[in-house]
């Protein structure tokens, strides 16, 4: 299945149809996911070209919904953790990471770069996963992260094989008046190019110090084409079969995603979440009331917060019951996010629209995740857990009286719905919210459990009395367990300090409940956990 136009390509500034505030709005939080730093609400202005009270208006009304967060010391905003639950169904729904990652991190090894999966997102192409090998100072990709069309490989590879349903994709989101020559060309030479050698190549055109070659997949997902790319920093090109070796092994990598997908495919559309991960994302993404001065934002970001599990694709009317707004209210916001890629809709012959999240909703992450240095530096640390320990391991950081992942490295042990980048969870019931709230001071443990007790009282009613103990159990050993998440998981967890980032990690395993499982392994467990914890520690401070 092939990509369409959106619908009503046109969705211009003077579109009545279009919800100007939440556009705005959305305009805001990419500025901030593109600038790479924190700005003020007067940079912030200059680039939107909004006024500065409207942009002031704006992140407040960002702030509310938890995308935009303060930066230190009185340095303007930037991204929250927010942004990134708010691409985690896309993460969570495909599994792409599951299937690819471990293959993809092999051929970054041995060839001391970076392998990224990408697709288009309106007119960029969009990283929907990579991993590196090395951190060149010039380039350091993460999820969400936005490359040009033209001067890239992987841009190059998706134009070589694009076909005229894919370029009209492509021009409706073109400004009025965009001369679309240069394009028809870089498609001609890219056709060329994969053609005579089966990939595309740039070699310091679009970053001087940075080589890459791509090639895209025989896979479509929401209707994207994949694309696979490789890159290098220059001064590697000291091998003699460069690029002809590399292309050979992303080739081979290809064809065993491919391989992995076509396995998986029939599974993957309607994954099954666990027992208790629906509740806990209704719980997590429960919408604060409408912020007084931008009510149509904050509407059209709650209808974001809606997607997940169990909630992959939803109706005019279901998003209307959900958030109790009006069914033509619900439409223009559905519209809107649309035009601007945060929605897809999907119309069945004789039936009402629905949508699913948009890939523009990875866009904010790539900001946030390039922020959290200590997670840079604890990937290897989790992928040798992991190993050691038979078990998912994660990092993950405080939000809004929610923990939220921000790395995660798992086994393939069949779980129904493993952990992924932005996956919400509880405080109370999960292992990594008890050491969370077991290393805050007492006065923010008392404020964050008096917030728990006004938004959450069932689950306060249900969890409090554990979690205490498990706070009293972290007091004494520096680590603590849980098995109340989920029935048939058991989790440690213990906590990171990075006083230089002014945040505090949590490092969580989690692993099947075994009949046999014994307290001295456990034990063994929570000790190389804690013992890795204060390795990242030490690391920070280097």
């Amino acid at each position: 299945m092939h990509p369409k136009a959106p619908p009503n390509a046109t969705g211009g500034p003077s579109d009545p149809r279009l919800a100007t505030s939440l556009v705005h709005g959305l305009e805001v939080l990419e500025a901030l996911a593109d600038a790479g730093q924190s700005l003020s609400n007067g940079a912030l202005s200059r680039r939107t070209g909004l006024s500065r009270a409207s942009v002031s208006r704006l992140t407040l009304a960002l702030q509310s919904r938890g995308l935009v967060d303060e930066a230190s010391q009185s340095l303007g905003f930037r991204p929250g953790l927010g942004a990134l639950s708010l691409g985690y169904p896309l993460l969570a729904r495909w599994g792409l990471r599951q299937l690819a990652r471990p293959a993809m991190l092999k051929l970054a090894q041995a060839w001391g770069g970076s392998v990224s999966l990408g697709l288009l997102d309106r007119q960029h192409m969009l990283y929907v996963e990579t991993v590196r090998a090395s951190d060149p100072p010039g380039f350091q990709p993460e999820v969400g992260a936005r490359l040009p069309l033209l001067p890239t490989a992987m841009g190059r590879a998706w134009l070589a094989c694009a076909d005229e349903a894919e370029l009209a994709q492509l021009t409706a989101w073109a400004p009025a008046g965009l001369d679309l020559e240069p394009v028809r060309a870089a498609q001609a030479r890219a056709r060329q190019q994969l053609e005579q050698h089966g990939y595309c190549l740039s070699v310091g055109e679009w970053l001087r110090d940075i080589q890459a070659l791509a090639l895209p997949l025989k896979m479509h997902i929401l209707g994207q084409r994949l694309i696979l790319n490789l890159g290098l920093p220059i001064r590697r090109r000291q091998h003699p079969d460069f690029p002809e070796a590399a292309a050979a092994d992303l080739r081979a990598l290809a064809r065993l995603i491919e391989g992995r997908w076509a396995e998986a495919a029939p599974d993957m559309a309607n994954r099954v979440p666990t027992k208790t991960s629906p509740a806990a994302w209704v719980q997590a993404v429960k919408p604060p009331p409408l912020h007084p001065t931008a009510r149509t934002l904050c509407a059209g970001l709650d209808v974001l917060g809606l997607f997940g599990p169990g909630r992959w694709e939803l109706g005019n009317r279901d998003i209307a019951r959900l958030i109790a707004l009006s069914p033509q209210t619900v439409a223009r916001l559905t519209f809107t996010l649309c035009q601007r890629g945060y929605l897809q809709r999907r119309v069945q012959p004789g039936g009402h629209p629905r949508y699913q999240l948009g890939w523009a909703a990875l866009a904010p992450t790539q900001a946030l995740l390039a922020d959290l240095r200590l997670r840079r530096r604890a990937r290897q640390t989790l992928l040798t857990l992991s190993r050691e320990l038979g078990a998912a391991v994660s990092l993950g950081l405080e939000h809004r009286a929610h923990m939220v992942y921000v790395e995660t490295v798992w086994r393939t042990d069949g779980r129904a719905h493993p952990p992924d980048i932005g996956a919400p969870m509880p405080l109370l019931s999960s292992a990594m919210g008890r050491a969370w709230l077991g290393q805050a001071v007492p006065q923010v443990r008392e404020q964050t459990l008096n917030r728990l007790r006004v938004a959450q009282a069932e689950d306060v009613a249900r969890h409090l009395p554990a979690a205490l103990e498990a706070v009293d159990f972290f007091q004494a050993h520096g680590w603590c367990l849980s098995e109340d998440f989920q029935s048939d998981i058991i989790a440690l967890a213990t906590p990171v300090q990075a006083p230089a980032e002014g945040r505090c990690y949590v490092l969580n395993a989690g692993l099947w409940r075994a009949p046999d499982l014994e307290a001295s392994r456990l034990q063994a467990m929570a000790s190389r956990l804690c013992e890795a914890a204060r390795q990242l520690e030490q690391a920070t401070e280097a």
